[in-house]
């Protein structure tokens, strides 16, 4: 909840912070165990995407959006 509202902040003259304590900002070891497999995962695939030639990568997304329309319908 503490990210989801510090994230709408628009500016720091506007932020408040009333009933802070040292848990309300802590992270779940899971969500960072987590946060590291994504980031992994994500740079992967940029490598993977990177060997695509533009057409195959064109084509793929196609496919891609081709295979989701079946699964919506």
């Amino acid at each position: 909840m503490s990210y989801v509202a510090l994230s709408r902040i628009r500016s720091l003259s506007s932020l408040k912070l009333l009933g802070i304590n040292k848990t309300a900002l802590e992270v779940d070891e899971d969500v960072l165990e987590n946060d590291q497999t994504l980031k992994k995962l994500s740079a992967q695939a940029v490598r993977e995407l990177r060997n695509f030639k533009t057409d195959e990568l064109i084509n793929n997304q196609q496919k891609f959006i081709q295979n989701l329309s079946r699964i919506i319908n």
